[in-house]
């Protein structure tokens, strides 16, 4: 499979998907019925993929993955770049925390014209095979080129490698020995000046409770200034409250919030989350930490010393690590 091929390959993930949120296409009737039976039925393999946070992923990649946006992406790199005379045999090791996290990943590693041999998370296996048999029906070549391998894998050229902070030895020790990419666990944090509208708030909301906070690219930490009032945020925030009718969310809220509450530690109880001030950027979940701050010049040095575990900074003014606007982490 030559690139341009390769190309419009991954192009029928994006005309695929717009076609089943779109309901407007007979050309994938039937796989849009799968489809919609499968993201139903993924809660029931992982309890945080609930319908609502699995479509949320699947309509960013029908947006996503479009001609323009991927031939832009690609004009980075030298053409020659993307047909290697000897392709690799890449093992790719998913994470489970959202829907098909690996997906970026795994079009990397094949459109660069090596082999992407993929380990899926057991809380993650259904979605990424399915989006690409679909894709195999009009190229069946790409079932040579993306292979999703349950057995041990043993013959591999390099590893790109996603997991915890736990897992970060465990892949060293097992794939340390070859070209690879080992990605630790990460936060993203917000800085707040208390001049935030509502709408800014509410948006900053999508930031901390989009996959229930599960995700790098989830704020799990707010920095604000002294005498800041909580209230506007609170109020913000409740446009997440559906949050709670997940169980192991609800599990998770109240086993933190009975934690504080014996050792009679000061938080703020938001009714479906907890404000809790900690130096930590990496929160339970559930529990969103704060610090406050004086100097933004002196905070933006400090989040820059921590810039090795921060994912994404969110804030509407001003510039720390290539800060993102409130409401666009995912």
């Amino acid at each position: 499979m030559n690139l341009t091929v390769r190309i419009e390959s991954i192009l029928v993930i994006g005309n695929f998907l717009r076609s089943y949120f779109s309901n407007t296409s007979s050309e994938y009737q039937r796989e849009c019925l799968l489809l919609k039976e499968l993201v139903t039925n993924e809660i029931h393999y992982n309890h945080w993929f609930t319908t609502d946070n699995v479509n949320y992923a699947l309509q960013y990649w029908a947006t996503v993955l479009t001609s323009e946006n991927l031939h832009r992406w690609l004009s980075s790199y030298s053409l020659s770049e993307l047909e290697p005379q000897h392709p690799k045999e890449v093992l790719v090791i998913a994470a489970g925390n959202i829907p098909m996290v690996v997906l970026h990943d795994i079009i990397s590693v094949f459109l660069t014209g090596h082999k992407a041999l993929v380990k899926l998370s057991s809380k993650d296996k259904n979605l990424l095979p399915f989006l690409f048999s679909v894709v195999s029906e009009q190229y069946s070549g790409i079932k040579q080129r993306i292979l999703f391998l349950e057995d041990k894998i043993t013959n591999y050229d390099a590893v790109i490698a996603t997991g915890g902070d736990l897992s970060q030895s465990y892949f060293e020790k097992y794939f340390g020995n070859v070209p690879h990419i080992f990605r630790h666990h990460r936060n993203s944090v917000a800085v707040l000046t208390g001049n935030e509208s509502l709408s800014e708030l509410e948006e900053l909301s999508n930031d901390v409770f989009q996959y229930f906070g599960l995700g790098c690219r989830n704020v799990s930490k707010i920095y604000i200034p002294t005498k800041y009032s909580f209230d506007f945020l609170i109020q913000a925030f409740s446009n997440w409250q559906q949050v709670i009718y997940n169980n192991d969310y609800l599990n998770n809220y109240e086993y933190q919030k009975t934690i504080y509450l014996l050792n009679k530690e000061s938080f703020i109880d938001g009714g479906f989350f907890i404000l809790k001030e900690s130096e930590n950027i990496s929160s339970p979940i559930g529990v969103i930490f704060y610090e406050y701050y004086t100097d933004i010049c002196k905070l933006a040095a400090k989040i820059r010393n921590m810039s090795h575990m921060i994912q994404c900074v969110v804030s509407k003014e001003f510039k720390v690590l290539d800060d993102v606007k409130p409401g666009t982490t995912q």
